[in-house]
């Protein structure tokens, strides 16, 4: 099963194809996440992405995060509101954003998720306890999931805090 999908938008009808193609089998679930420095020439296509994955019935799981995660459930609402899923590293993150329709999820989260993170971090033990939350979260998200779509931001190779040991498990668990 695909794990990871990087967006270039030439990829975008595929990976929207694949998602079809779980969903007709299974009820399923992608994790839609990224960079918060997005412009809104890039968040336009997350809206899309999000609508589309919403219309075949899937669930979007994301961390709320301004940006690119809120562009995708913005755009699953338009079609689906109940289809957000949303895993927050503590309850008041993004509170202003969150969506009273979403299924949210908030800690504690399985010790297998921060077991996860603590070993994929050079220095888990110097980080704060928020810190520490982000990067749980962002494991949760990425597990949770049958496909995972990643929209990069400025920043070669990062999507945004907390996905440094998530990207990794990804890569780990396909």
């Amino acid at each position: 099963m695909t794990r990871l999908a990087s967006v270039p938008p030439a990829e975008i009808p595929g990976m929207l194809r694949r998602v079809e193609e779980l969903a007709r089998k299974a009820p399923t679930a992608v994790s839609c996440i990224g960079s918060r420095e997005l412009t809104a020439d890039q968040l336009a296509p997350c809206r899309a992405v999000g609508r589309r994955i919403a219309s075949v019935g899937a669930y979007i799981i994301s961390g709320n995060a301004k940006g690119a995660d809120q562009a995708y459930q913005e755009g699953a609402a338009e079609i689906a509101p109940r289809r957000g899923v949303l895993y927050l590293p503590w309850a008041s993150c993004e509170k202003e954003a969150l969506r009273p329709e979403c299924h949210v999820r908030i800690p504690p989260y399985p010790v297998e998720a921060e077991e996860a993170a603590a070993e994929r971090h050079p220095s888990w033990e110097r980080l704060s306890r928020g810190a520490r939350g982000l990067h749980v979260r962002s494991i949760m998200i990425v597990r949770s999931a049958a496909m995972c779509i990643a929209w990069p931001g400025p920043k070669p190779g990062v999507a945004g805090p907390g996905w440094g040991c998530a990207m990794p498990w990804l890569l780990e668990n396909p």
